[in-house]
C-alpha cells in the first residue's frame, strides 16, 4: 500500500512586533515646566562647566522661595496658637491644621529635593543613557498612558490652587455685587505683626499669600512627579531587560551586559529609595490627619464655602497618595517579573556556566525592588488602602466627639 508523503514547510521566522518611537524629552518634559516654575535645576543643566544666569536666577529664586514658606509656616503656627488660646470652633483649627500640614509636607519635599539634586539628576542622566532608541508599540502605548495619567494629575492640582483662592471669595463676591462694596478679606489665615487692610498693603499681601499657595502647590507637584517619572523610567528598564532575557539568541556576552544591566537598576532602586524614604514616610503618617480634617471639613462642616474648598482639595490629596502607591506597585510588578521572564527564556539551551548564570539572575530577581517609607511600611497599593482605612477611622471618631460635645 502506497504511503502519501506529507511535506511540512519549514517554520517561518517571526516577524518582529512593530515599534514606536517615545522619546526620552516626552518623560521629562512635564518634570521641566514644573521645575523651571519652582527654580529647580533640570538634569542637563546640573553639570556644565560655567552656570549660566538663567541657572543662577533659578537657584536664587529657589532659595527665597524656601525662606518665604518657612516664614509662612511660622506666621501659620503663631495664629493656630493664638486661636486656641482664644477658643475657636473646632471646623476653624481643622482649617488651620490642614494649612499647616500641607505647607510642612510641601517644605519637607522642597528640603529633600534641594539635598539630592544632583545624585536626583544624575540618575536622571543614567536612566537616559539606558534608553532605547525604539520601543515595541505595545509598551509605548503603555508608557504614554502614564505620562498623560501624569499630566491630568497636575492639571488637577491647579485647579486645587483656583479654587482655593477664588470659591473663598464667593461671598465677597456676591456683597460688592449687590451692596458695591468690596470686603478685604484674605484666603488664608497667617498671623501679622502689621495692619494687612490699608491700602496697597492689602493688596502686597494678597499677593504674597497667593505665591505661598502656588510654591506649596509647585513643589508638590515637582517632587512627586519627579517620583513618577523616575520609577517609569526603571521599570520601562526592567520590562526591556525581562524581554531580552527571553530572547532565544542570547549569547554569553550578551548575558553578561543583561547581568551588568540588572545590577545597576538594582543599584539605582537603593539609591532612588534612599533618597525618598524620609519623605514618604512624613506623607503616609500625616496623610491620614489630613485626610480626616478634610473629610470633617466637607461632610461635618457648616461652612458651605469651606466644604467646597476641602472636598476638592480631599479629592486630588487623596489621588495625590493613590498615585505613590500606585507606581510603588509598578515598580515591584516590573522587577520581579524579571524571574518569570528568565524562566521562559530557552536556558537550557546554553552552556553550563551560562545557565548558572540564568539561575542567578532568576533567584535575585525574585526579590522585587520596592519603595519604603524609612522600611516602615512598603510602598504600594495595599498601604494606600491602609492610609484611607485609619484616616476613615480618625473621622469616625472625631465627628463622634464633636456631636457630643
Amino acid at each position: 500500500m502506497a504511503t502519501k508523503k506529507v511535506a511540512f514547510d519549514d517554520p517561518q521566522p517571526a516577524e518582529p512586533p512593530p515599534t514606536s518611537v517615545l522619546k526620552f524629552d516626552s518623560f521629562i518634559q512635564l518634570l521641566r515646566i514644573i521645575g523651571t516654575v519652582c527654580g529647580a535645576v533640570n538634569y542637563d543643566e546640573q553639570h556644565l562647566a560655567k552656570p549660566s544666569r538663567w541657572i543662577k536666577f533659578k537657584r536664587m529664586f529657589f532659595l527665597f522661595t524656601y525662606v518665604h514658606d518657612l516664614l509662612c509656616i511660622a506666621l501659620e503656627i503663631a495664629y493656630f496658637v493664638e486661636a486656641v488660646q482664644r477658643d475657636a470652633t473646632l471646623a476653624h483649627l481643622m482649617v488651620l491644621v490642614v494649612c499647616i500640614g500641607f505647607l510642612t509636607y510641601t517644605i519637607i519635599k522642597l528640603t529633600m529635593h534641594k539635598l539630592h539634586e544632583v545624585e536626583l539628576n544624575g540618575i536622571l542622566i543614567q536612566l537616559k543613557d539606558l534608553y532605547p532608541e525604539t520601543l515595541d508599540t505595545k509598551p509605548a502605548e503603555e508608557y504614554r498612558r502614564h505620562i498623560w495619567f501624569l499630566k491630568l494629575f497636575s492639571v488637577l492640582y491647579i485647579v486645587v490652587l483656583v479654587v482655593f483662592n477664588v470659591i473663598f471669595y464667593a461671598p465677597s463676591i456676591t456683597v460688592l455685587i449687590k451692596t458695591g462694596h468690596w470686603e478685604k478679606i484674605l484666603p488664608f489665615y497667617l498671623k501679622y505683626w502689621y495692619d494687612w487692610r490699608k491700602p496697597v498693603v492689602f493688596e502686597l499681601t494678597f499677593l504674597h499669600q497667593i505665591w505661598v499657595s502656588s510654591s506649596a502647590v509647585t513643589g508638590v507637584l515637582l517632587a512627586d512627579t519627579l517620583y513618577c517619572t523616575i520609577i517609569l523610567l526603571i521599570s520601562m528598564q526592567f520590562e526591556l531587560l525581562g524581554k531580552r532575557l527571553e530572547e532565544s539568541e542570547l549569547d554569553e556576552p550578551e548575558l553578561v551586559k543583561c547581568v551588568e544591566k540588572h545590577l545597576l537598576l538594582i543599584d539605582v532602586c537603593a539609591r532612588f529609595e534612599r533618597i525618598y524614604s524620609p519623605s514618604l514616610l512624613v506623607t503616609f503618617v500625616g496623610s491620614s490627619g489630613v485626610i480626616c480634617c478634610c473629610l470633617f471639613l466637607t461632610l461635618a462642616g457648616e461652612n458651605m464655602g469651606e466644604a467646597v474648598r476641602f472636598s476638592v482639595l480631599l479629592f486630588v490629596y487623596i489621588m495625590n497618595i493613590f498615585l505613590l502607591c500606585y507606581y510603588g506597585s509598578v515598580l515591584m510588578e516590573k522587577s520581579s517579573n524579571i524571574a518569570h521572564h528568565v524562566y521562559q527564556s530557552q536556558w537550557y539551551n546554553n552552556c553550563k556556566k551560562d545557565q548558572k548564570t540564568f539561575l542567578m539572575i532568576l533567584i535575585r530577581g525574585q526579590q522585587e525592588e520596592k519603595m519604603t517609607a524609612l522600611k516602615f511600611t512598603t510602598v504600594s497599593l495595599p498601604c494606600f488602602s491602609g492610609i484611607l482605612s485609619t484616616a476613615f477611622s480618625y473621622f469616625t471618631l472625631l465627628k463622634a466627639v464633636y456631636e457630643g460635645s
